[in-house]
């Protein structure tokens, strides 16, 4: 056998129902199941999955309001204060940029930073969060002024 023939042989395609065959019908076998599994979880998942931002009663402590108002019913109010007075404070939501008028008792506590306040600390344009009585949503029962922003994103926390 010459050269030529000897190299013709050992080069030569598989025949038919080799091994080597088999090998490449499990690769695109695999490929195919793997494709339509993906597929099919990407359609399951469009099925079931939550949009974020449709719920339009979210207030800035993460739970959902009991009435209107920057923040919420008894969640209370975040954001800037429009106006202040002895009696009353009006706070501008910071994301709805609807506002509430809180009413201010003797019995409302007010921190700054975490240390005892007063209301007439607190001036037009600081921001605030409003927590109300639980028993009246527009009545205050404590005012955060200069709450610290740590925690989750948008998420104020205040100590009380």
């Amino acid at each position: 056998m010459s050269e030529y023939e000897q190299a013709r042989q050992q080069y030569r395609a598989p025949a038919s129902g080799s091994s080597f065959g088999k090998q490449i019908a499990v690769v695109v076998l695999l490929l195919v199941v793997g494709a339509g599994c993906f597929y099919g979880g990407v359609a399951y998942q469009k099925g079931h999955q939550k949009t974020a931002g449709t719920n339009t009663n979210m207030t800035a402590f993460g739970g959902t309001r009991a009435t209107g108002g920057p923040g919420g019913g008894m969640m209370g109010g975040f954001g800037t204060v429009t106006a202040i007075s002895a009696t009353s404070i009006t706070v501008e939501s910071s994301q709805t940029s609807t506002s509430t008028t809180y009413v201010i008792t003797s019995a409302t506590k007010v921190t700054d930073n975490g240390s005892t306040s007063s209301v007439s600390a607190i001036q037009t344009g600081d921001t605030v969060i409003v927590q109300p009585e639980s028993s009246s949503a527009k009545t205050a029962a404590t005012i955060v002024l200069n709450p610290s922003m740590s925690g989750a994103p948008g998420a104020p926390t205040a100590s009380n």
